[in-house]
């Protein structure tokens, strides 16, 4: 080369020269796309004019379950428990479930509640022949997976749980506890805990929820909840049944998680959050309360030790790249929420090709606007008498 630099040629080579290394670095910039492009959903974001362009919305990395190839997951039973962010994950199913055409398992008092007071059987359904099986089941009911696992053969079964302080509080404000069970004074929490025993053995609708509201939801009895050997038992039997228990804090996580082990994508999980209180709703909590609270909650708070652990473990095990599928989750739902919800929609989606209107629609809806379609779609008749009777009875069960 430097016997060609010298030669008379020089310019006409120097410019050969750059057209070549241009050339090359095209070829290699073009192969390492290819290459790529063979990975799971990890995502390299481009910004224009400060705005994240379209990233890959193709379904999770199960290499770290040492699969080759790994259908989604479409047999869903979903653990609906109380004031845990239960609501908002119930939307993503009844989303996912409903673009994919999966058949729900619908309540007969036609409410998103088979009941919240009885175990579930089969009697609870509506208008079902007695041999007809379901793809999801997504709404409130005690846990009894053997019935269930009829209903939704070959499931994966999974639950939301939360910190019992924080879901005790919410349950406590959000069922009007001091108007029900007529707590004096402007602080119906710190009245309740005042004298527990007294008004969580009042009936009133929610009063199933004054003690370790998740553990009865997920099947524990009255009768068992300060026999902490029954308790450890219960936990130990939900570590087996059930496939996969999220954190209400850590919600973002929880879903990614969730996306990786069903092999789902990231347009799946997008949410809008439900039901979300003002901030004057919230009773504030000492350290002295939260203590009380703890007390009175053990079965609930070693529960959510336990399931705490095992999601973490579980993270662990998916390797650095679940924390790259966070990040671009974060800032998909993130453009997504200031899309459809600030009036910035438009076709063009500011480079975001998963936004459409139709999208944006089907996160506006709630979870009981999703059960009217789920109805509609297959065919389920109006509310009846008998229904519209069990459901004064039981409750709505939100």
């Amino acid at each position: 080369m430097d016997k060609m630099a010298l030669s008379s040629t020089k310019l006409s080579l120097s410019r050969l020269k750059n057209y070549l290394i241009l050339i090359s670095t095209v070829c290699l910039l073009f192969i390492c796309i290819i290459f790529t492009s063979d990975k799971s959903h990890h995502v390299v974001t481009m910004q224009t004019s400060n705005i994240i362009q379209t990233p890959s919305v193709r379904r999770g990395d199960n290499a770290s379950l040492g699969a080759d190839e790994i259908l989604p997951q479409t047999k869903i039973v979903f653990l609906k428990t109380h004031k845990t962010g239960s609501s908002t994950l119930t939307t993503v199913i009844q989303r996912y479930g409903l673009f994919y055409k999966l058949r729900f398992a619908v309540s007969n008092i036609h409410t998103e509640s088979y009941s919240s007071t009885e175990k579930f059987t089969r009697a609870m359904l509506a208008e079902s022949e007695d041999e007809e099986v379901f793809d999801v089941m997504c709404y409130h009911t005690r846990f009894d997976r053997r019935t269930m696992e009829d209903i939704v053969p070959g499931a994966k079964f999974i639950t939301i749980i939360r910190e019992p302080s924080a879901q005790f509080e919410s349950a406590c404000n959000w069922f009007l506890w001091g108007e029900r069970a007529g707590i004096p004074g402007p602080d119906p929490l710190r009245g309740f805990m005042a004298d527990p025993v007294k008004y969580s053995s009042m009936e009133f609708q929610s009063s199933y929820l004054t003690r370790n509201g998740m553990m009865y939801d997920l099947g524990l009895d009255f009768t068992d909840m300060e026999d902490m050997d029954a308790v450890d038992d219960k936990i130990k039997s939900l570590h087996s049944e059930l496939d996969l228990v999220l954190i209400s804090e850590y919600f973002d996580e929880s879903l990614v998680l969730m996306m990786r082990l069903f092999d789902w994508e990231f347009t799946d999980i997008l949410y809008q959050k439900q039901r979300v209180r003002s901030q004057s709703q919230h009773s504030q909590m000492d350290p002295e309360l939260r203590a009380k609270i703890i007390s009175w909650n053990m079965a609930d708070v070693k529960l959510y030790n336990h399931f705490n652990r095992t999601f973490w473990s579980k993270v662990v095990r998916q390797g650095s790249g679940f924390w790259e599928d966070v990040s671009t989750f974060k800032h998909m739902l993130a453009y997504t929420n200031t899309a459809c919800f600030n009036s910035l929609y438009n076709d063009q989606s500011g480079g975001y090709s998963h936004v459409t209107q139709e999208l944006c629609l089907q996160l506006h809806r709630t979870s009981l606007r999703q059960l009217q379609v789920i109805h509609e779609k297959q065919h389920i008749p109006i509310i009846n008498i008998h229904s519209l009777f069990r459901f004064i009875i039981t409750g709505p069960g939100i």
